[in-house]
C-alpha cells in the first residue's frame, strides 16, 4: 500500500504558486518526492497540479495500491465526483 500526500500554495491567490507531495510506503516512510513551481496561479489550480502530478508518478512508477490525501475539499469533491 502506498500513500500519497499532495499539495499546492499561491502567496496572494493568484500570486507566485507550486505544488508537491510525497508518496509513503506502509510503514510511513518517505519512498518519492516531488515538486514545483507554476510561475503565477491559483490555489485550486496548484492543488490540482500537485494531484495530477502525483497521479502521473504513480502510473509511470507503478506506486499503486494507492490511498490518496489532500486538504483542499474543492479538489476533493472535484475528483470525487469524476470517478
Amino acid at each position: 500500500m502506498i500513500q500519497l500526500n499532495f499539495d499546492g500554495a499561491s502567496k496572494g491567490n493568484p500570486g507566485k504558486a507550486g505544488f508537491g507531495g510525497v508518496f509513503r510506503d506502509h510503514h510511513g516512510t518517505p519512498v518519492l518526492l516531488f515538486f514545483g513551481s507554476k510561475g503565477w496561479d491559483t490555489n485550486n489550480s496548484v492543488e490540482l497540479e500537485g494531484l495530477w502530478r502525483g497521479l502521473i508518478l504513480a502510473k509511470d512508477g507503478g506506486l499503486f495500491p494507492l490511498i490518496i490525501e489532500g486538504d483542499s475539499q474543492i479538489i476533493i469533491n472535484m475528483v470525487t465526483k469524476i470517478i
